[in-house]
């Protein structure tokens, strides 16, 4: 079958990396799979085989994306795939319109947002409803029970299409040892590292752990990651005189994320949002012990087989409650030992080739899902 997955942005994201993940399952099974993008947002996806972008210009208002959905109607006309994969609720919204318009017939969504009645996506969030439930969706998914459950107020006929597919993370064979992977990100070898992966936003809010190394002497941070919110950070660092303790890298590609983890002591992640927390469980696996947001999606995630939590966790805007967590772990080597345990055993809960599995049942149909 030839597959299409549709995003919005180029970039090296947490979605991304799930789609790249899907695109191998799927590969191996025997499906051809091409991956577009709506605009480019940084070089992660220049060059790279099976991915196309349609503009290099970003898409910001209702015109432009509707400008986008017909600029995909073309691409997907050219193409022919027999089924397009979305993400995010953009994507899904420009990429369902797309697909409908060149006669796809099966489209399946992927929820990486919660439903919301406030702010900038309230709109998508209503389109959203809409589409799923008039059947817009062939299937619709959602990557936590956490998710799934936030979606109960919805009409029964948009929830008939929700599948529930728990996001796999891909862990390399090899990579970098903690001297060599501070190496090559330029980071200080004798320091104790906190470090962090996402975009640079409030919604990721960085800010937070700038915050709590005023209350963390000696301690460094290690950020990876783009976004609105850098100069915010690098300000907000001066002010606090920390700036020789901040350490922005920049975007990490995607085949160098896990050499990033591991240059790090202790993995902090203080979103105020989240549907599954890709940036924690990957470093959780990469043996990091992690300290997480406490938010209900994240305790869901973060658990392992024995029921035991892979992370400490603290209110996501509590920079105090964030520095205590992070130095637990820091000192504390028998504390740090046990999340580092039940984050590693997360490989096997969220493996890549069952993600895809349950993905090639919907689209061959087996009903296996």
């Amino acid at each position: 079958m030839k597959i299409v997955q549709v995003h919005t942005q180029a970039a090296a994201g947490g979605t991304q990396r799930v789609s790249d993940m899907v695109a191998t399952g799927l590969t191996a099974r025997g499906h051809e799979m091409r991956t577009v993008f709506m605009y480019r947002y940084s070089d992660a996806y220049d060059g790279v085989e099976n991915a196309d972008i349609l503009s290099l210009e970003r898409a910001d208002g209702l015109l432009d994306k509707a400008k986008g959905a017909k600029a995909l109607m073309h691409y997907l006309r050219r193409t022919r795939p027999q089924a397009v994969i979305t993400y995010d609720f953009w994507g899904n919204l420009i990429g369902t319109a797309g697909a409908r318009m060149a006669g796809v017939p099966l489209v399946i969504a992927n929820q990486g947002l919660a439903p919301t009645q406030s702010g900038t996506l309230a709109v998508a969030s209503f389109l959203d409803k809409l589409c799923g439930s008039l059947g817009g969706y062939s299937y619709n998914i959602v990557n936590s029970t956490w998710t799934d459950a936030q979606y109960a107020n919805h009409p029964a006929a948009y929830r008939r299409r929700l599948k529930l597919i728990e996001h796999g993370c891909w862990r390399p064979d090899t990579f970098l040892d903690k001297v060599a992977a501070r190496d090559r990100f330029h980071l200080p070898q004798d320091a104790k590292l906190v470090i962090s992966v996402g975009r640079l936003s409030d919604v990721k809010n960085q800010s937070v752990l700038v915050a709590a190394l005023s209350h963390l002497p000696d301690v460094h941070l290690a950020l990876a990651g783009n976004g609105p919110g850098r100069e915010d950070i690098i300000r907000m660092a001066q002010a606090r005189g920390l700036s020789d303790r901040l350490h922005l890298v920049g975007e990490v590609a995607r085949s160098e994320v896990y050499d990033f983890l591991v240059a790090g002591d202790v993995f902090a992640f203080p979103s105020r949002s989240e549907t599954f927390g890709l940036a924690a469980v990957e470093a959780a696996i990469a043996g990091v012990p992690v300290v997480a947001s406490d938010l209900p999606v994240l305790r869901d995630v973060l658990i392992d087989e024995h029921r035991q939590p892979a992370a400490l966790f603290a209110k996501a805007d509590d920079a105090e409650a964030f520095s205590r967590a992070l130095d637990r772990l820091l000192c504390q080597p028998d504390l740090a030992e046990r999340i580092r345990s039940s984050g590693r055993s997360l490989a096997q809960k969220y493996d890549p080739d069952q993600m895809a599995a349950r993905y090639a049942a919907l689209l061959e149909g087996t009903g296996a899902v």
